[in-house]
């Protein structure tokens, strides 16, 4: 599980439940963890606009960002990475995982939903000014 303090998509762990020691992965072989990583800094995010589903890559600080998360997950086990199909965040799960010590691991694309077209229209407060 992971908890944030700031802004950015790199988060510190927190313990899991059942783990008192210093180690990131669960003591028990039933147990499992849901690793959430949000993408790296896009370049519609360094504006301050949101992109929904409008297909912008990452800036280079996206791309340090999604690096350090992979450098923070290298040697927790992973089975499957579920990712959207835009390209922030396969860029994202991509640069992450290339740090991992695990190199195949299978990826799940999601294909955004009318739902979220519908939510691209959304704008922060700067966007409309």
């Amino acid at each position: 599980m992971w908890a944030s303090s700031s802004q950015s998509s790199v988060m510190e762990p927190t313990h899991l439940p059942s783990d008192g020691n210093s180690g990131h992965t669960p003591k028990k072989s039933s147990e499992s963890a849901l690793i959430l990583i949000r993408h790296g800094e896009s370049l519609w995010n360094e504006k301050n606009l949101f992109t929904g589903c409008v297909d912008v890559p990452l800036t280079p600080k996206g791309v340090e960002e999604a690096i350090e998360a992979g450098k923070r997950i290298c040697n927790i086990p992973i089975d499957v990475i579920y990712t959207s199909s835009l390209i922030h965040a396969q860029m994202t799960a991509m640069l992450a995982m290339m740090q991992h010590r695990h190199k195949k691991i299978p990826v799940i694309t999601h294909n955004e939903s009318e739902q979220a077209h519908k939510w691209s229209q959304i704008y922060s407060e700067e966007t409309m000014k």
